[in-house]
């Protein structure tokens, strides 16, 4: 500021004495030249006044004596010089008749002219016409504009000198003075980005830039508004998801985190991960290894890894700056987990339903190539076909088991739900069952409340019962019970089947519901079964928003309990 002050006030100095410089130079040339004309004009005026020549020639020579500088020429009206303080010889070179007679024929009374100049003085030519008759010719040496100019220097160097200090020392003044303003603006415009509204005591020359800084501090609190909101909303949209997302910086420090990203990485949620090493949040060695190769690399990656019997995938993405400059990393992590058993269990589902498949149709395949031999004695070939039909049924039935799993996910539509009678869809199975009852002479016990209806979907409900009757039924002894209770229990209803069948032993409950499960013993109980019906069971249950518990001991039979809410919503 101090150095900008400086050349300012040289610069304005300067200006300002050359200025002077001029005008002083210029007032004293027209100064010194009016009163030489003046001089010369009342010279010729006294001349005027006296009789005859000689009179006037005496006053010249009493203005030669006084300054003998000058040089002056007397002549008559002819052109004759009757008086000259010089050399006749050089007379041509100051007057010609011709100037004089021009002076005759502008009638004016004087003329001046510079018959010599040079860039400090010039020789002056001043004519007068006498009344009389006569010419009266002042010659003198002149200085010049240059000359009055190189004289007054010292003094405009001084003033120059001054004016510069004084300057300087004002504009310093000014300048620090709007200085302190600029910081005082500057230093408060925290506060109008916070409250526009603010008055700052400012002088009236900063009025404006007040002005203006509040405008741009409201526009600036305008645009943090927006982004906070932005922000905020950005924030939650993060803090909500499922995924995991956390933003690392360049110095591998975790700078933004979610809790769910806490969670998949089996991390503790009750620690602060900001400003931490992200090798801190999770030590698992193939996460590191993923990690490191992506931002050593910066270089988008994908990845699939275990994490606490977890699976997880995780999208690694480089971040850049406007600048192109590497700025950090960010991690997406989604637990997969059921996806990839999903998978795991489709894939699963494929290589069942091709074993239960094949091996009916090995079976029929075999017995019908028997059959076509045409070397089957006759009393087998009934046999044969018996067993064919029996494996076409069992075939038929498995069919139906994988429709039905199929169907499982599918949404239930409101327009399917239908009030329905348990009590009458038990007695109803049972009844397509009776000959199986009487075939190991089973002994039913039925328990059911007063109220037995249930806002339900009739397929999901048929199959729930059908399969837990068909089991307590097929696995169940010769002679032995099945009993069945249904209950009332304010907002849910229970039903549960009994039977004292064979059990299943404590390894094996775990899972009992997983599809094509079957314990080997079961197998020589119930041939027909495909290993589908209580994995249907438990999907139904599921579905209807309901439980399904097993009490169970290998020898002593089954207890499965069904307990469903009163009111399903659609799925």
């Amino acid at each position: 500021m101090k150095k900008r002050s400086l050349v300012y006030g040289l610069a304005m100095s300067l200006f300002v004495s050359l200025i002077f410089l001029l005008s002083l130079s210029l007032s004293s040339y027209h100064r010194i030249i009016g009163m030489e004309e003046a001089g010369f004009m009342s010279l010729g005026q006294v001349l005027e006044g006296l009789e005859n020549s000689q009179a006037r020639i005496q006053v010249l020579e009493a203005k030669t004596r006084e300054n003998k500088e000058k040089k002056y020429i007397l002549v008559n009206q002819v052109g004759d010089p009757l008086y000259a303080n010089l050399d006749m010889e050089d007379l041509p070179s100051y007057i010609s008749w011709e100037e004089l007679q021009a002076l005759d024929k502008s009638q004016e009374k004087t003329s001046l002219q510079i018959l010599e100049r040079s860039w400090r003085e010039g020789m002056a030519q001043s004519i007068y016409a006498l009344d009389s008759g006569g010419y009266l010719v002042q010659i003198d040496q002149q200085e010049s504009l240059v000359a009055y100019i190189l004289s007054n220097l010292p003094i405009s160097l001084v003033i120059f000198i001054i004016g510069s200090f004084l300057n300087t020392l004002i504009l310093e003044r000014l300048f620090d003075k709007k200085k302190r303003q600029a910081q005082f603006l500057v230093r408060n415009l925290g506060g109008l980005v916070e409250d526009p509204s603010l008055d700052l005591p400012l002088d009236p020359d900063f009025k404006e830039a007040g002005l203006m800084a509040k405008e741009e501090a409201q526009k600036i609190q305008d645009q943090i508004q927006r982004m906070e909101s932005q922000l905020s909303g950005l924030k939650d949209m993060i803090v909500n998801m499922r995924e995991g997302v956390i933003l690392v910086g360049e110095d591998r420090k975790i700078i933004s985190i979610n809790q769910s990203a806490v969670k998949i990485v089996n991390a503790s949620i009750y620690i602060n991960y900001m400003d931490k090493d992200i090798l801190y949040l999770c030590r698992e060695l193939d996460f590191i290894r993923i990690f490191n190769k992506a931002f050593e690399e910066a270089l988008p990656g994908i990845e699939t890894m275990e994490i606490g019997g977890r699976t997880i995938k995780i999208f690694l993405n480089p971040v850049f700056t406007a600048e192109n400059i590497f700025f950090g990393m960010m991690l997406l992590l989604i637990d997969v987990t059921e996806a990839s058993r999903a998978e795991k269990q489709r894939r699963e589902f494929t290589s069942n339903v091709t074993h239960e498949l094949k091996t009916p149709l090995t079976s029929i395949r075999g017995y019908a190539e028997l059959l076509q031999t045409g070397l089957v004695q006759e009393e087998d070939q009934k046999k044969f076909l018996a067993i064919i039909l029996e494996e076409s049924q069992r075939l038929f039935e498995l069919i139906d088991a994988i429709i039905s799993m199929s169907r499982l996910e599918e949404d239930i539509q409101e327009g399917e739900m239908e009030l329905l009678d348990l009590k009458g869809l038990v007695e109803s199975i049972l009844r397509s069952r009776e000959p199986d009852i009487k075939a190991k002479d089973l002994h039913i016990q039925t328990h059911f409340s007063k109220d037995n209806r249930l806002y339900t979907h009739p397929r999901l409900m048929e199959e729930i019962l059908r399969n837990l009757l068909d089991n307590a039924i097929s696995y169940n002894v010769k002679g032995g019970t099945i009993a069945i209770t249904i209950k009332d229990a304010e907002d849910e209803l229970v039903f549960s089947i009994k039977d004292t069948g064979i059990g299943i032993a404590y390894d094996h409950q775990d899972h009992i519901f997983e599809r094509f499960y079957m314990v080997d013993q079961s197998r020589s109980y119930n041939k027909k079964s495909t290993g589908l019906g209580l994995s249907i069971t438990k999907h139904n249950v599921d579905k209807l928003k309901g439980r399904i518990d097993l009490v169970s001991q290998k020898g002593k039979g089954s207890l499965f309990t069904v307990t469903l809410p009163k009111t399903q919503k659609s799925q």
